[in-house]
């Protein structure tokens, strides 16, 4: 008995922000990405999310001993957001300045 799988195409999902803040949110992230360095790249921004996520859940286990370790828990939350976030951001503002600058190009073989 052979088990066959029907499969859809794969589609992008789509990221809603409805919150009150989602605004501010993504003024901050994409003033953030123009500001980045051209050396930070999408690799460096993912692995510092994971950074934060394993350090929130390593003070979350160490808050057992020392409740004082839930402070820290802040911090990697938010280089967990900064990095994800700005990891999208960062694709957000280099896909529209790509954008422009393809539109700027003479076309060769174009209409004239």
């Amino acid at each position: 008995m052979e088990l066959v799988m029907k499969t859809k195409s794969f589609r992008d999902a789509e990221r809603e922000q409805t919150s009150i803040l989602a605004p501010l949110e993504r003024a901050a992230l994409r003033g953030l990405a123009r500001h980045m360095p051209g050396w930070v790249n999408s690799d460096h921004l993912s692995v510092l999310g994971l950074v934060g996520m394993l350090g929130a859940g390593a003070c979350y286990a160490a808050s057992k001993q020392n409740p004082l370790m839930l402070h820290l828990v802040n911090l990697f939350i938010f280089l967990n957001w900064f990095g994800d976030s700005l990891d999208a951001g960062n694709q957000l503002v280099f896909s529209s300045l790509c954008a422009r600058h393809i539109q700027a190009l003479p076309m060769e073989n174009g209409p004239h």
